[in-house]
C-alpha cells in the first residue's frame, strides 16, 4: 500500500513537468514560425529600388487610390498607427510639408497599418490633427507586408519614377533629414527669386539712431527655410533671420532693424545685402548696399561719480538693496549691470538698458533670500559704446548707506565737533 502511494505521488510530481515540457517545446517552436513567417513578410525596400505599387482606401471619403496614380509626382509614403506615439509627432511636420509643396508635384499617404483599428477610430484621429492629405486604411495588408520594416512611424520619400529616394524610421531628425531628401527628388532647381528689394536708412545711421529700413518682394516655388539680412562691418559679419509672410505666390518683408550700436562705432560704412534660401538648399542674395555712418569719437571711459546704497528688511529671508548712482558719459553707455557679491560669487544681478545720457540715475531694487547678508558687495559694471569699462565694488551696510555717501558728511561735521570741543576748553 505505501508502495503504490509512492508511485501515485512520483507521478502526480512528473506529470505537471512532462507538460510544462510539451508546452515549452510548442511555445517555442510557435515562435519561430511566427519569426519566420515575419522575416518572410518584412519586404526590406532601400533607397534606389522601385516601389511596388499599391491599392488604398481613404477613411473617410472611400475613395481608392494607388501609387501609381500619383506618378510623375513626389510622393511620402507614411506608415503609422493611432497609438503611436513617435508617429504623433511627426505629424505637425507633415502638416507643415503640406502646406509648403505644391499639391501638383506633392502627395502624401499616410497609411495605418493596425488592421484592428476601427475606421471611425482612424478618421476621428485623423480629423483631430489636421491630416488633410490622404488618410487610408490597407484592407489587403498589401503595404503592411511589402513595406514594413517592423516599426512605425516607417517613411519612404519616392520620386517622380517611382525610384525610393528616403527611408527612414522613427521621428527623429525628420524634419531636417526630409528637406535633404527632397533635394535628390529634384522637384525644385531654382532659387528664390527677387522682384524687388529696397534697403535704406531714415535720416542717418549712427550710434544713436542705429536702424535700417528692409524691403523685399521675393517668389519661390517651395517657400524658404531662412531668409536673413547680413550686415558686414570692417571686421565682422552680423546675420539678422527674418520671419516673412506669404501672400498668394509672393514673399513681402518689410522690416525696421535696429543694430547694436557697438557693432557700428567706429565705421564710416556698413554694407547690408539679403540672403534666401529655400527648404531644398537653393540660394540667391541681393548686391550690397553701402550705407555711411555718421561718426562720433568717444572720449573715455565712463565715470561714476557717486554711488547709494540702502538696505531693508523684507522679513527672515528677505532683503531689498537699492543702488542709485551718479554717472557721467560723453556717448552712450551700452551695459550697466549691477551685482550683488558675497564672497567672490555673484548671488543676484539686474541689467539696464543702454542708456544715452551725460548724468544718469540708476535705481536697482534686488531681493535676496540669503540668511546671512553680511559681506555683501554691490558692484557696477558699466561698458560704453567704444568698448570702455569701469567695475567698482561697494560694501553693502546693512541699515546705512555706502560709506562714499559718509565720507564728504564727515569731512564737514568733524572739523564743527573738534571747532566745539575747543571752545568748551
Amino acid at each position: 500500500m505505501k508502495r503504490k502511494a509512492s508511485i501515485i505521488l512520483i507521478l502526480i510530481f512528473l506529470i505537471p513537468l512532462f507538460f510544462s515540457s510539451t508546452q515549452i517545446i510548442t511555445t517555442e517552436a510557435e515562435l519561430e514560425k511566427i519569426i519566420d513567417l515575419d522575416s518572410n513578410n518584412l519586404n526590406e525596400f532601400d533607397v534606389g529600388d522601385l516601389a511596388s505599387d499599391f491599392n488604398i482606401t481613404d477613411v473617410d471619403t472611400r475613395e481608392d487610390y494607388s501609387l501609381s496614380d500619383f506618378a510623375g509626382k513626389v510622393v511620402l509614403i507614411d506608415l503609422w498607427a493611432t497609438w503611436c506615439g513617435p508617429c504623433e509627432v511627426t505629424i505637425p511636420y507633415m502638416r507643415d510639408i503640406w502646406d509648403i509643396l505644391p499639391h501638383d508635384v506633392f502627395q502624401i499617404i499616410s497609411i495605418d497599418v493596425d488592421e484592428e483599428e476601427p475606421d471611425q477610430m482612424v478618421s476621428d484621429f485623423r480629423n483631430s490633427n489636421g491630416m488633410d492629405w490622404i488618410v487610408g486604411i490597407d484592407y489587403d495588408s498589401y503595404t503592411d507586408t511589402n513595406y514594413s520594416t517592423g516599426s512605425i512611424p516607417t517613411f519612404y520619400l519616392i520620386d517622380q519614377i517611382g525610384e525610393i529616394k528616403w527611408k527612414h524610421i522613427g521621428s527623429q531628425d525628420f524634419w531636417t533629414l526630409f528637406w535633404a531628401a527632397l533635394e535628390e527628388t529634384g522637384i525644385d532647381t531654382d532659387a528664390p527669386y527677387f522682384n524687388s528689394y529696397d534697403i535704406s536708412i531714415d535720416s542717418e545711421l549712427s550710434i544713436f539712431v542705429p536702424t535700417i529700413a528692409v524691403e523685399a518682394n521675393i517668389t519661390d516655388y517651395l517657400g524658404f527655410s531662412t531668409l536673413s539680412v547680413i550686415i558686414s562691418s570692417s571686421t565682422e559679419d552680423k546675420t539678422i533671420q527674418i520671419n516673412i509672410e506669404k501672400t498668394g505666390n509672393f514673399y513681402i518683408m518689410d522690416k525696421t532693424l535696429t543694430l547694436d550700436p557697438e557693432f557700428i562705432y567706429g565705421e564710416s560704412n556698413i554694407e547690408v545685402k539679403i540672403k534666401a534660401i529655400d527648404h531644398v538648399g537653393n540660394a540667391n542674395t541681393t548686391t550690397a548696399v553701402s550705407l555711411p555712418v555718421t561718426a562720433y569719437v568717444d572720449a573715455g571711459p565712463p565715470v561714476l561719480n557717486s554711488i547709494s546704497i540702502s538696505y531693508e528688511i523684507i522679513d527672515e529671508t528677505k532683503f531689498k538693496v537699492t543702488i542709485i548712482v551718479e554717472i557721467t558719459e560723453d556717448l552712450l553707455i551700452t551695459t550697466a549691470v549691477a551685482k550683488l557679491q558675497k564672497e567672490g560669487a555673484t548671488v543676484k544681478s539686474e541689467a539696464f538698458e543702454p542708456l544715452n545720457a551725460t548724468h544718469m540715475s540708476i535705481e536697482a531694487t534686488i531681493l535676496n533670500s540669503l540668511a546671512n547678508p553680511e559681506d555683501l558687495v554691490a558692484v557696477i559694471h558699466l561698458v560704453d559704446v567704444a568698448g570702455n569699462e569701469i567695475e567698482e565694488s561697494y560694501s553693502v551696510v546693512p541699515g546705512k548707506t555706502s560709506i562714499s555717501w559718509f565720507l564728504p558728511l564727515i569731512a564737514i561735521i568733524l572739523p564743527v565737533i573738534l571747532l566745539r570741543f575747543r571752545k568748551r576748553k
